[in-house]
């Protein structure tokens, strides 16, 4: 490797050859300001690199955001639809219900009436559950206020909702004393229900049993659900 001559005379800066790369005397140094020069080229490529890196990961972030801002106002429209639609034919049914209570109350046996007290609950509580996906569909969007909230009664909730199952599969729940918590009753009851549902679903061959406790902490609660 030789600097270039075109009429001018300069230094031999070294040369290339068959037995790899030389140096006349004395010019070390300038192999050092070579190595120097192309570490500091490298370096520049390599951080060039990585602020081409950071930007591309930060445009896929911006759309990321924006695709899930889009979800997040689709989850809404359509909570907003099925809670409205869903509610309409749950008030018929439950009226007809209450109508038919109403009408022959007397002319049924106490079975009979149980059963549709039972009816009248359980389209209560779909109720409830409806206006609940609505409100917990709006958390991300707007977020939700914490008041004080009771945990037995989001438990109760959640035992009232599964009561079918638990009379299929012969399942004993029980619970701590469940204390009063910051927090959402419906939003509760729906971790709640989901915890114990599995259980009950996810069996073996004898009954469940499942248990709801509760351990203070400094900061709070800790609530736990064990089941067999």
């Amino acid at each position: 490797m030789t600097r270039p001559s075109a009429g001018a005379a300069g230094p031999t800066l070294g040369s290339l050859g068959v037995d790899g790369l030389t140096f006349p005397e004395h010019r070390q140094d300038y192999l050092n300001l070579a190595l120097s020069i192309a570490g500091v080229c490298g370096l520049t490529l390599t951080n060039a690199r990585a602020v081409t890196t950071i930007r591309q990961t930060e445009a896929a972030l911006r759309e990321r955001t924006v695709d899930l801002e889009r979800s997040n106002a689709d989850l809404g429209q359509f909570a907003y639809v099925a809670s409205h639609d869903l509610q309409e034919p749950l008030r018929t049914v439950s009226g007809f219900v209450q109508l038919l209570q109403l009408r022959y109350a007397d002319q049924l046996d106490e079975r009979a009436n149980t059963y549709i007290e039972h009816a009248v609950g359980g389209a209560e509580r779909m109720s409830r559950l409806i206006s609940d996906l609505l409100q917990y569909s709006r958390v991300g969007n707007r977020g939700t206020t914490l008041v004080r909230a009771s945990l037995q009664a989001a438990f109760d909730a959640a035992t009232a909702n599964l009561g079918g199952a638990i009379a299929a599969s012969g399942a004993t729940i029980t619970a701590d004393d469940l204390p009063d918590v910051y927090g959402d009753v419906g939003q509760l009851s729906q971790v709640l229900q989901n915890l114990m549902g599995n259980a009950l679903k996810f069996r073996g061959e004898g009954a469940p049993t499942v248990h709801v406790g509760v351990v203070e902490h400094d900061v709070g609660w800790r609530v736990t659900v064990r089941d067999n």
